[in-house]
């Protein structure tokens, strides 16, 4: 249950950070704008429908950031242990494991810092 979670979650994130996503989401926010009518009952009403329009889209942009800069961490990474002979290539791609084997992982090198 745990690997399909993980799944849906890396999944969600690719998804999520897409150009398209934000485009739609932006839309949807135009239609909400038009469909609600741009002058609201009262200031107030207005100020926090815009607000939570740009919080709204704001998810999408900070979710494709997160997106970028994760893959080119582990592309860096990758490389590090790629050229450094005495590491453990076991490590690389770690990303796509499992949690618990990361943690087993994690764990053992726990262990070897401990000697």
């Amino acid at each position: 249950m745990e690997n399909v979670f993980e799944r849906f979650a890396s999944m969600m994130a690719v998804f999520f950070g897409s150009w398209i996503t934000f485009i739609l989401a932006f839309m949807f926010v135009l239609f909400w704008f038009v469909y609600t009518g741009v002058v609201s009952e009262n200031l107030h009403d207005f100020m926090y429908d815009v607000m939570m329009s740009i919080t709204f889209l704001g998810f999408f942009i900070l979710q494709k950031r997160i997106n970028k800069n994760d893959l080119a961490l582990h592309v860096k990474l990758n490389e590090l242990i790629a050229t450094h002979h005495p590491a453990n290539n076991e490590v690389m791609g770690i990303e796509d494991k499992p949690e618990a084997e990361i943690q087993k992982i994690k764990e053992q090198h726990d262990q070897l810092n401990n000697l």
